[in-house]
């Protein structure tokens, strides 16, 4: 999500090709299990126990 938010803060028109690099670092963050153990935390109200996966 960094470098998403540094990408874009640099960027005064976004190319093609910066938008695929954004998304493809998207797909990264959305597939991963520490994003899924985030939302599972959230619908179980509980701490998320985070691995860096």
């Amino acid at each position: 999500m960094k470098e998403e938010l540094r990408l874009l803060a640099g960027a005064r028109s976004i190319t093609p090709e910066l938008f695929e690099r954004i998304q493809g670092l998207r797909r990264v963050v959305y597939d991963s299990r520490d994003y899924q153990e985030g939302l599972n935390a959230i619908r179980d109200k509980r701490k998320p126990q985070f691995k860096g996966q």
